[in-house]
C-alpha cells in the first residue's frame, strides 16, 4: 500500500503571460509556504513511505545548491525528521548561497565532497553502511515513488485543460536535470490523453564518468520505469511502448552544471521584467531561454512549467553567515560567471 503524507501543497494555478501570445505557466513554484517547486510532490510520497518504515533519519544528495535538498531538509523539519544532505561542487553564485543559508536554517546535517563521482560512491556505498536504520532519497527524488508524487500537478493540468483555464498546449517547455519530472510529465499526459510535445530542457550533467545521468536514453528508463510501478498498482491502459518519449534539448545546458549562461541571464532579466516571475541560474532561466529562442509562431500553443521555489528568504536566514560553514566543510568553489 503506498503511503502519503500531507505537507499542505495547494494547486499550481495557471497563469497567461503578458507579453507572449499564446504562452501560459504553471505556477508550482507558489504550492507551498514552506518550500515550493517541483520536488515537494514527489517528498509527500518518499516522506510517507519513510514514515511507514519507521524511519526518522532522511540521507539524500546533491550538489552545493541543490534545490531537491532543501526541499528535503524543509520537510523533514516540517515533520520533525533528521536529514543529512551529501552535497558536491557547484558555483558558488548568490542563488547557491542562499540555499546553503536554507540547509542550515532547517538544521540539516550538511556533509560535502569535493567531487560529484565520490559523492555517488559514499550515498551508495558507506553511507549506508553508517547509517542502515536511514531512509535513503535518490537524486532529484526521481526514483519510483518521486515519480508518482510527480503526477500530481501533471493530472491538476488536465483538470485546468478540462475546466477551460488553457487550451490544450501544443508544446510543453520543461527544466529537466534528473528525469523523474519529465518522465511523470509524458506518462500523466498519455493517461490523459493530451497530446502535447513534450520539450525538456537539459540543465544537469549527461554524464559522470561512465555513468549516463541526463541523456536520451536515461529519459526513455525513466519512463519504462514509472510505467512499470503504475502497472504494479494495476492502473489500466498502461502501455509503454506507446507513450511519447520528451524530446531531450540539448543547446541550452552551457559550460556546466550550475553555469549561468548569457541567454540564461537574458531569460532571467526578461521574466522578471515583464512577468515578474524570478528564475534561477540553473534551471529555469536556460529553460525560458530555449523557450524565448524557440517562441516563433503567435498561433503554436505553449506552456512553460516553473519548477522553481518562489518562498524567499525570512529575515532569520537572512543572517546566517555561510562563509565559516563554507571555510569548516572546505569548499572549494568559483564564483560563475556567463559563458
Amino acid at each position: 500500500r503506498l503511503e502519503w503524507i500531507d505537507l499542505g501543497l495547494t494547486c499550481a494555478r495557471i497563469e497567461k503571460f503578458q507579453t507572449l501570445p499564446n504562452t501560459w505557466v504553471k505556477r508550482n513554484d507558489d504550492i507551498s509556504l514552506i518550500y515550493g517547486g517541483n520536488k515537494a510532490h514527489r517528498l509527500a510520497y518518499m516522506l510517507g513511505e519513510a514514515k511507514k518504515q519507521g524511519k526518522s533519519h532522511v540521507i539524500t544528495l546533491g550538489s552545493l545548491g541543490s534545490n531537491h535538498c532543501v526541499a528535503t531538509a524543509a520537510y523533514c523539519n516540517f515533520l520533525g525528521m533528521k536529514c543529512t544532505t551529501l552535497l558536491g561542487p557547484q558555483p558558488l553564485t548568490e542563488y547557491v548561497r542562499n540555499n546553503l543559508k536554507r540547509l542550515i536554517y532547517y538544521k540539516a546535517d550538511v556533509r560535502y565532497i569535493n567531487s560529484n563521482m565520490l559523492v555517488g560512491v559514499a550515498f551508495y556505498s558507506w553511507l549506508r553502511l553508517r547509517y542502515p536504520r536511514a531512509y535513503f532519497i535518490g537524486i532529484g527524488g526521481s526514483g519510483s515513488l518521486g515519480m508518482l508524487g510527480a503526477l500530481t500537478p501533471v493530472f491538476e493540468l488536465g483538470e485546468q485543460i478540462r475546466e477551460g483555464e488553457l487550451p490544450e498546449p501544443d508544446v510543453i517547455y520543461y527544466p529537466t536535470a534528473s528525469n523523474g519530472g519529465l518522465a511523470a510529465l509524458a506518462v500523466g499526459l498519455y493517461l490523459q490523453n493530451i497530446k502535447s510535445k513534450i520539450i525538456g530542457v537539459r540543465t544537469g550533467t549527461s554524464y559522470i564518468g561512465p555513468i549516463a545521468l541526463n541523456t536520451e536514453k536515461t529519459v526513455r528508463n525513466a519512463v519504462y520505469e514509472l510505467s512499470k510501478k503504475l502497472k504494479a498498482l494495476k492502473v489500466p491502459l498502461i502501455m509503454p511502448e506507446k507513450i511519447s518519449v520528451p524530446e531531450l534539448e540539448n543547446n541550452y545546458f552551457g559550460s556546466g552544471y550550475g553555469q549561468l549562461t548569457s541567454e540564461g541571464r537574458a531569460a532571467m532579466e526578461y521574466f522578471k521584467k515583464n512577468e515578474s516571475i524570478e528564475l534561477d541560474p540553473c534551471y529555469t532561466a536556460k529553460a525560458c531561454a530555449c523557450l524565448l529562442d524557440q517562441k516563433q509562431s503567435e498561433d503554436k500553443k505553449v506552456l512553460y512549467w516553473h519548477t522553481y521555489s518562489s518562498v524567499g528568504l525570512n529575515k532569520e536566514m537572512e543572517k546566517i553567515n555561510i562563509d565559516s560553514f563554507l571555510f569548516e566543510k572546505k569548499a572549494r568553489c568559483t564564483e560563475s560567471s556567463p559563458n
